[in-house]
């Protein structure tokens, strides 16, 4: 397999600057997907799923440790949640320990929100506000989606996923993350290292009814493990009545972080009714003194269906070089994983 790494490795292009320059796969982008053009079918394609035994909210299910030993060891947590004959088996290494996920825990807070709010209005009518600009509006759905497709260079991610963490107090998150998981050990009260987008947030109404006002700092890290996120994301795709969360859905469906497409495009694979969600997490910790990349994802399709987490990292003492290399090796565990499901 380490060729199959070699031959990613081989189409990362020569960077500086990790934190500017592209990488192959992590900033690929959406709009080379091959299932670009179906996104708004994804929503309905998740009613079809039908599991009979998904752990209850607040139970941590049995997590086989042995199945995932084939992954490389810079994948330093994971978890796989996959479907087979309507039934759900998980896998994981170090699946619950509490680590930093990076970008990854940003769709928490508005799997939250979406559940939290039930108005007449779809989401996409929602409309974001500066309490005290009236030139600042903005359409809800717009923010959600730059999140994920990092799509304008004048407003960040960060500020965006700050933002709307911001719209509750910190114990209201991570409390109800400790009741859907199971997990009452992470942590989800911290920021995303910058300033809120709007300075005094409002959600509301096209006919101009506020449905929430932003008034809670958040501060200090977010340290949850692979199986919380993995149990959310497929708690979300699942489980939940889904058009509630089709804001949400549609948004994750634009990731930059197209290693799933990869592996499908590598294995030669053709499902049907296709649905990707996914969200990438990349940084470096000084703290740690290395590169960090981590990769939320769910596919779901009539032939093949799973939800997984991997966190890898790696000192070179080159950021840039770290980069590439764990650029291609989330695309080859991701593919080797595939490979492993019986594909």
């Amino acid at each position: 397999m380490e060729t199959l790494f070699q031959e990613f490795l081989n189409f990362e292009p020569e960077i500086t600057d990790p934190e500017t320059e592209k990488l192959a796969f992590l900033d690929r982008g959406y709009t080379s997907s091959p299932w670009a053009g179906e996104i708004k079918q994804f929503s309905a394609r998740l009613k079809n799923n039908k599991i009979d035994n998904y752990p209850p909210q607040g139970v941590i299910p049995r997590i086989d440790l042995d199945f995932l030993s084939f992954l490389h060891e810079d994948v330093t947590e994971a978890c796989l949640c996959v479907i087979q004959k309507n039934n759900c088996y998980w896998f994981g290494r170090r699946p619950t320990d509490r680590v930093q996920m990076w970008s990854t825990t940003k769709f928490l807070a508005i799997y939250y929100l979406l559940s939290d709010l039930s108005p007449q209005e779809s989401a996409f009518t929602w409309l974001v506000k500066d309490k005290d600009d009236n030139s600042l509006v903005f359409p809800f759905h717009c923010l959600v989606d730059l999140i994920f497709t990092y799509g304008d260079p004048r407003i960040s991610s960060n500020s965006l996923a700050l933002m709307f963490k911001e719209f509750y107090p910190p114990f209201v998150l991570e409390h109800w993350l400790h009741c859907l998981t199971g997990n009452d050990r992470s942590i989800f009260g911290g920021g995303y290292g910058e300033q809120s987008f709007l300075a005094k947030p409002v959600i509301s109404t096209q006919k101009g009814q506020e449905l929430l006002r932003a008034n809670f700092a958040h501060k200090g890290e977010n340290l949850v493990s692979a199986y919380d996120l993995t149990r959310c994301l497929s708690h979300l795709a699942w489980i939940e009545k889904i058009d509630r969360y089709d804001v949400l859905i549609t948004a994750m469906a634009k990731d930059t972080a197209r290693y799933l497409d990869v592996a499908l495009e590598k294995r030669s694979l053709h499902l049907s009714d296709v649905v990707i969600l996914s969200k990438m997490g990349f940084g470096r910790s000084e703290a740690r003194q290395r590169s960090e990349l981590v990769y939320t994802a769910l596919l779901s399709s009539l032939e093949l269906s799973c939800c997984f987490t991997f966190k890898t990292a790696l000192n070179q003492s080159d950021p840039a070089q770290e980069a590439r290399y764990l650029d291609a090796r989330m695309a080859t565990e991701v593919t080797k994983t595939i490979g492993k499901l019986g594909w």
